[in-house]
């Protein structure tokens, strides 16, 4: 919801890529190990801003009404990438979610290209969330097309991944 003050933070270059991870259920960026070991990776790199949305103030609920929020996080989320876009080129930008975050950058990316007509390059899906994504039901999940490229790690495989 602020993502001026990201975009123009003295911490974040525009001349690198960014590499943006949208939290999952009942997942903060909070004394998180996986997260920080993520970030970490990243910055060892020295060629990318990484950043952390925390949705758990969204997906901290109940787990349907969680499920529910995604795409209206992913909207936020594509406004965001909207701006960020001003300063830093859409090829340098790649997506990733875990979980119920897997289905908030897929809806990021949908709502991008709706905003902008451009496609982010890459989103990847670390084990999107089941319930309520299968095919047939009512929430649209990360899929074929939210990005020219769309990688998903299964991990947790068969009834919540």
């Amino acid at each position: 919801l602020k993502a001026n003050e990201i975009w123009h933070s003295p911490h974040f270059d525009p001349k690198k890529k960014v590499v943006i991870l949208a939290t999952g259920w009942t997942t903060t960026i909070e004394n998180n190990s996986a997260i920080d070991t993520i970030g970490n990776a990243y910055n060892c790199r020295g060629d990318v801003n990484f950043v952390a949305v925390d949705a758990a103030n969204f997906v901290d609920t109940l787990y349907i009404w969680s499920a529910f929020n995604t795409d209206e996080i992913g909207e936020h989320l594509a406004e965001g990438l909207v701006l960020l876009t001003d300063i830093v080129p859409v090829e340098n930008i790649h997506l990733i979610g875990h979980s119920l975050g897997s289905h908030i950058v897929g809806a990021a990316g949908r709502y991008f290209s709706y905003k902008t007509g451009k496609i982010l390059p890459r989103i990847t899906g670390l084990d999107p969330a089941k319930p309520c994504f299968n095919e047939g039901q009512m929430l649209t999940g990360l899929m074929r097309g939210d990005a020219k490229f769309v990688d998903v790690i299964h991990s947790n495989s068969g009834v919540l991944g």
